[in-house]
Parts: C-alpha cells; sequence; structure tokens
C-alpha cells in the first residue's frame, strides 16, 4: 500500500525518468541503434499489423525464410502494455514504452525497500540506482529486456501473495526476455530468505506459498511460453552452443571495475596498456564534397562502443561512484547484523562476477563448460543485471546506516541519508544522458534506394544478405555540425540498409535475418549454406530458395549471376527464374529428400505460382500431368497444415528445411495453414488459469463482503 508520504519520491523518479528520456518523449526525435533498430521495429511492426486485422501474430513470412513470431519469445505481443505500439508507429510509442519500464522498475523498487523498513531516503537512493542505473540505460536497444528486469523488485515485494507474485511472474515473462526472467526467478529462490519482511510467515511455508505463486504465473503465461519451448527445442539452442559463441562478450578482470564506474575502469585500462599514438581519420563523401575529420588515438579504449552509444551495452552495469560507497557501506553493517545472510549474498555476487569473466580466466571457462544452464545462454557481460539486483538493497541499507550515524550526531546531519539518494540519482542522470543516438522519428518510415529497388524487382521472391553488420567511427567527440551532419547520416543510412529483419517491417522477403535469438536449425542449416557455397554454386541454391536478388561486397563472377547496379552494396540477380513452388514427377522423391547443397540448378521442376492470402495462409493451384511432389520453399515446421483438394495431406522434409507434398495426377488445389498445436494448447491453458483467479478472486470478495463489520 502507497502511503501519502510516498509520494514524493515515487513522483520525483518518475519526474527523473521523463528528464532522462525527454530526447524522445517530448521532441520528433527517437532512438536509434542496432537492435532496436533492426530487430524490435519489425517485430513491433508485423504484431501490430496482425492484430490490427484480427489475426494471432503466429507466422513471419518475411525472415529467415519465414519463421514463427508468437514463438520467438521475445516479441512481448502478450504483455498488455505493448498495447502502445498497436496503437501507435513504433517511433512514437517507443518512448513511452520505455517510461512505462523506468517507472515499472523504480517504483516497485522503492516500494519493496520501504517494506524492508527502510526510510524513504534510503529508498529513494536505492530505487535511483536501479532504474537509472547503466543496466537499464544502456539496454534501451533492448526494450523487451528492460522490460522484464523492472519486474525484479515486484517478484521480492509481492512473493509473500501466491495469486500476486504469479501475475508478477507471468507479466515478466510475457515482458519478452526469457534468460532475464529465468535469472529473476532464481535470484528470487536464491536470496528471498536473505531479505525478510516484517510480515513474512514461516521459511517453509513462505517458500511454498512462492513455488505455488510462481507455477501458477508460468501457467497462466503458457500461451506465449509453449510455443518458445517449440521453437528453442528445435533451433540452434536446442543443442549445446559451441563455448566461443556462449562467451563471446566476456568481461576482462580488470573491466569489473565498470560495474562502479566507467571512468574507473578505463583509468585501469590506461595503466595496464602501452600507449599507441596515432591518427585516425574519418572520410565523409556528400553532395559531391569530401569531408575528412582526425581523432587523435592513443590507448585502446574497451567500453568504446563504435556505433555511437557511450558506452557498449554489455559493459554498462555501472551503479556510479554513489550507489557503489553506499552498497560498500551497507554491505559492512549487514555483514555485522546477519552474518550468514551475507556470506550467502557475497557468494552469489561473486560466482555472478566469476560467470561474466565468460572465457577470460580457467575458472570462468570451467564455470561455463560445467555449470548447469549455461550451455544454453550466450553472452557473459549481460549477467551483470545480478550484481545489479543484489547492490540495490545494499546501497539503501548503506544510506540507512549512514542516515542512523548522522541522525545520533544532530538534527541537521540526519539529512546525509536524503542528500545521498539525491547525489546518486543525480550522478546517475548525468552518465545516462544522451547516451543512445536519436534520428527523426519521421526516418524510420523513409525507404530508401535499396528498398525502391526491391518493392520494383523482388515480385514476391526473396533476397539474401552475405553482408552482417557494420559500424562507423560514430562515438568520438566532435562538436562541429559537420560531425553532427555526417553521424545523421550514416544513421539515416543504416535504417535503409536492410541489416537484421528490418525488411519485414517493409513487407520484403528474405531467406537472411541477422540476430534472430532462435531460428529454427534447418534453416540455420540452408543460411549457412547459401553464405559458404562457392559462387558457381549459389544459382543453384537460389533457385530452390526461391531468392532472386543476392547482397554482397563484391561485383558476381559466375556465368549464373547478373550484376544488377549497387544500392549501398553490390545488387546480383540469378539469371534463372526463380519461384517458390514446382511440380517434380514421382522419381525425384528421394532427391528432394536429400540435402540442398546436392540438388541440381537443373533439377526438371515446373515451376507453380504461389499466393499468400496472409501471413499464415497460402494456396498454390496447378495443373499435375502424372501423380508427383510439390516442392514448397517454405520451412517445413510443426504447425503448418496441408489440404490437397480440401483433404488433409502430410508434410514432408525437402532439401534439409523445406517441404514437400505427394499429389494426384490432375487440377490440384493446395492449401497451406499455420495454426500450431502449442498455440492452441498453451492458449487454452492461459485462459483456464484466468478462470480459476477469476473464480478465486470472487470468492475471496464475497468473503471479504460477508464478514460482519464488512460494510462499515
Amino acid at each position: 500500500m502507497i502511503r501519502p508520504r510516498d509520494l514524493a519520491p515515487l513522483l520525483l523518479l518518475l519526474a527523473t525518468s521523463c528528464a532522462l528520456l525527454s530526447p524522445v518523449l517530448f521532441t520528433p526525435r527517437a532512438y536509434f541503434f542496432q537492435d532496436v533498430t533492426h530487430i524490435n521495429f519489425a517485430w513491433r511492426t508485423l504484431t501490430a499489423e496482425q492484430l490490427q486485422r484480427g489475426l494471432a501474430p503466429l507466422w513471419n513470412p518475411y525472415s529467415n525464410f519465414g519463421a514463427p513470431l508468437l514463438g520467438n519469445f521475445q516479441t512481448g505481443v502478450l504483455f498488455p502494455p505493448s498495447v502502445i505500439f498497436d496503437l501507435f508507429p513504433f517511433p512514437h510509442a517507443l518512448g513511452w514504452y520505455l517510461l512505462f519500464a523506468y517507472a515499472l522498475g523504480g517504483g516497485g523498487a522503492y516500494l519493496w525497500l520501504r517494506a524492508l523498513g527502510l526510510s524513504r531516503a534510503s529508498c529513494l537512493g536505492g530505487a535511483a540506482a536501479f532504474s537509472f542505473s547503466g543496466y537499464f540505460v544502456s539496454h534501451t536497444q533492448f526494450p523487451n529486456l528492460i522490460g522484464t528486469l523492472a519486474w525484479f523488485p515486484w517478484l521480492f515485494l509481492l512473493s509473500g501473495t501466491p495469486a500476486l507474485l504469479a501475475l508478477a511472474v507471468a507479466l515478466c515473462f510475457l515482458s519478452g526476455y526469457p534468460p532475464i526472467w529465468a535469472g529473476l526467478m532464481g535470484a528470487l529462490f536464491g536470496l528471498r530468505w536473505i531479505w525478510p519482511t516484517p510480515r513474512d510467515a514461516g521459511v517453509l511455508r513462505h517458500y511454498g506459498g512462492m513455488l505455488a505463486g510462481a507455477l501458477a504465473g508460468t501457467m497462466l503465461c503458457a500461451a506465449a511460453l509453449l510455443p518458445g519451448l517449440e521453437l528453442a527445442r528445435r533451433s540452434g539452442r536446442g543443442a549445446v552452443l559451441p563455448l566461443k559463441e556462449r562467451t563471446v562478450l566476456s568481461y576482462e578482470p580488470f573491466e569489473l571495475a565498470s560495474l562502479v564506474h566507467p571512468e574507473l575502469a578505463r583509468a585501469l585500462a590506461r595503466r595496464l596498456q602501452e600507449p599507441h599514438p596515432g591518427l585516425q581519420q574519418v572520410v565523409w563523401e556528400h553532395d559531391g564534397t569530401v569531408t575528412r575529420f582526425s581523432f587523435p588515438t592513443g590507448h585502446i579504449d574497451p567500453l568504446e562502443d563504435p556505433a555511437g552509444a557511450k558506452i557498449t551495452s554489455w559493459k554498462s552495469g555501472y551503479v556510479g561512484f554513489g550507489a557503489a560507497a553506499a552498497a560498500l557501506v551497507g554491505a559492512a553493517a549487514f555483514a555485522l547484523a546477519a552474518p550468514a545472510e551475507a556470506a550467502a549474498l557475497a557468494a552469489f555476487v561473486a560466482t555472478a562476477c566469476v560467470v561474466m569473466l565468460g572465457n577470460t580466466t580457467a575458472l570462468s571457462s570451467w564455470a561455463w563448460l560445467r555449470l548447469p544452464g549455461l550451455s544454453f545462454l550466450r553472452g557473459p557481460g549481460r549477467l551483470s543485471y545480478l550484481v545489479l539486483c543484489a547492490a540495490i538493497p545494499l546501497a539503501a541499507m548503506g544510506l540507512e546506516r549512514i542516515r542512523r550515524l548522522a541522525g545520533a550526531r544532530g538534527r541537521v546531519a540526519a539529512w546525509a541519508a536524503a542528500v545521498g539518494a539525491i547525489g546518486i540519482l543525480a550522478e546517475l542522470v548525468c552518465l545516462g544522458w544522451g547516451f543512445y543516438p536519436t534520428i527523426s522519428k519521421s526516418d524510420y518510415a523513409v525507404p530508401g534506394p535499396l528498398v525502391e529497388f526491391l518493392r520494383r524487382e523482388l515480385n514476391g521472391d526473396r533476397f539474401f544478405s552475405l553482408i552482417g553488420t557494420e559500424v562507423s567511427s560514430l562515438n568520438k567527440e566532435d562538436p562541429s555540425p559537420e560531425y553532427r551532419a555526417y553521424r545523421e547520416s550514416v544513421f539515416k543510412a543504416y535504417r535503409q540498409k536492410l541489416f537484421g529483419i528490418s525488411n519485414a517491417s517493409f513487407h520484403l522477403a528474405a531467406g537472411s535475418g541477422e540476430f534472430e535469438p532462435l531460428v529454427f536449425s534447418g534453416t540455420e542449416r540452408v543460411q549457412d549454406a547459401m553464405k559458404n557455397a562457392p559462387e558457381p554454386k549459389r544459382p543453384g541454391l537460389m533457385r530452390w530458395t526461391d531468392t532472386r536478388f543476392l547482397f554482397d561486397f563484391k561485383p558476381p563472377r559466375a556465368p549464373g549471376l547478373l550484376q544488377r547496379g549497387r544500392a549501398f552494396w553490390h545488387l546480383v540477380e540469378t539469371k534463372r527464374p526463380v519461384g517458390r513452388a514446382y511440380w517434380f514427377p514421382e522419381s525425384w522423391r528421394e532427391r528432394l529428400a536429400g540435402g540442398i547443397q546436392e540438388m541440381p540448378e537443373d533439377a526438371p521442376g515446373e515451376r507453380w505460382t504461389m499466393e499468400r492470402l496472409r501471413e499464415d495462409r497460402s494456396r498454390i493451384v496447378g495443373a499435375a500431368k502424372e501423380p508427383g511432389i510439390l516442392y514448397l520453399a517454405e520451412p517445413r515446421y510443426p504447425g503448418w497444415s496441408a489440404y490437397v483438394n480440401g483433404r488433409p495431406a502430410a508434410i514432408e522434409n525437402a532439401l534439409t528445411a523445406f517441404s514437400r507434398i505427394s499429389l494426384p495426377e490432375g487440377t490440384v488445389r493446395v492449401d497451406l495453414l499455420y495454426r500450431p498445436a502449442s498455440w492452441r494448447f498453451g492458449a487454452l491453458l492461459t485462459i483456464l488459469t484466468l478462470a480459476l483467479f477469476a473464480a478465486f478472486g470472487g470468492r475471496r470478495l464475497m468473503s471479504f463482503q460477508q464478514r460482519p463489520g464488512a460494510a462499515a
């Protein structure tokens, strides 16, 4: 329950969130950076479009040859606040969604710390250290991630009421970042006993209620959980990932200092490095002129983000000098008051720090090889939120200790905790201000030359990008108008280069799709074949994947490929017509069951036309000269059903990841429909759980109303 005296700190946290996000809330600008641009924009746009047409957003036909949309876990489509993306364009909705996440995290942290019996000033400092921390600010490019992390204090606050905990568990998961959700659930059960509230029941009874709430919350989100688990099991992450891939974002030991303040890590880096003085030059060709920018170089900055942010996101777990000092005071006081709990918390933080080191030390490498659960995670550096979760209550306890010590020496000195809290807030706002670059909101909708070319030429076929992503030297300190104009031009072009799955927002079909968290393993094998094939083999692969264009750094040399000009890169077209559907005689059944690399380019397939009725439905009509096989360059993924002339037909695997269907002789109509059982059963389970919650709530309400004196 919020008391009137708590309104002022909560409103201050909200006002600070508005101030920090003001560059995108109250201006025609929007955040622009990596994943928020080439992943989240497409997800939110596709789900909004389908929901506005009354469809369940189950399938994305525009990326990775076609892929589950709801099942990728991270769309956040069932998270109620995501409705803002369904009502307003993405660049307009993003800032307000982030404001909700900041307010949710800061308000929850304040109320949880108050439930621990701490003063308002101490709780304000702890809440500021959480919601304005480097982890929150630097992960703005992952709105679903900070939306998930914001539920951390609510899980602890509501852990004593199973029904409310169930709602928090479900909403935390539906926010759209399962690795964070799993880590928070582990922290909840591992650390809850360390921070008891005055109203806690016995340990066993309390943990029994928490377990019941967690299970009920998991059932509430079954509509998203079951399709996600299905995709996870069939993706590359369904098997143990190689250690090198899992630990690509690892901290160096000295970089742990950035958990306090980024400049501390930079200072240590300068002491450990030999200087390498030099001059970096950036050349900008524009409007027929050439502008050069020169920047002196010396030491390598381990926190530098060349894409334009202040600090690379996975090394931005800082809480600031003020919060770190308060946390040290709190840790000392906690160790004296509760040594067993303090030892357990210290072990938790130490383990988290070791895991964050990834493959940079022998001990951390052993942990990533042996500890259960780490086999399916990527990015050790992103686990710094675990240290943040432990530091928040310690910082508040430290401010409380300072308040009590100062209060014993005079009335004026009792304001020390309030001054410390405001200092923490001010320091973090200064560090977070302008963390991410922005562009005009209208630039999100500007297609650019590459999109315009594909709109004219693609005609329903696919393209495939052999380009990863590129970054420029955009984080240099140069206040000149020319450099600001250069940055703006690079950002605008970046949006138009169709990195990641950003093509989906323009309804352009692609076989590529970088940075999707979960991709069907069969699709990954086809993509690897496209990327690694010798150039003379590419025309055949393009034919059987319905890929008309390739994006490449270099012009084509193979006789089956044609240069079609340049739009950022070389646009390479196959000379042979391509298609999504082909009819084959029965004698080709076994060849179609093999790998796509072995399929000859000149195989005698008869091209049929496929019509996409909507994202989850397609139709193919043709005339079969004899009983044969229909080959479809569409992934054979669970949930797709085929109907041949109105009768159910089996879908078999073809050419590594695609589909084949047996056909009779004569005129044939094949209808394809995507309705996965995981979605139907998950939605039913969610609805039944909601009905049980409603019945339980109604019964409790009736019981309360029947109590003597309830009406009074």
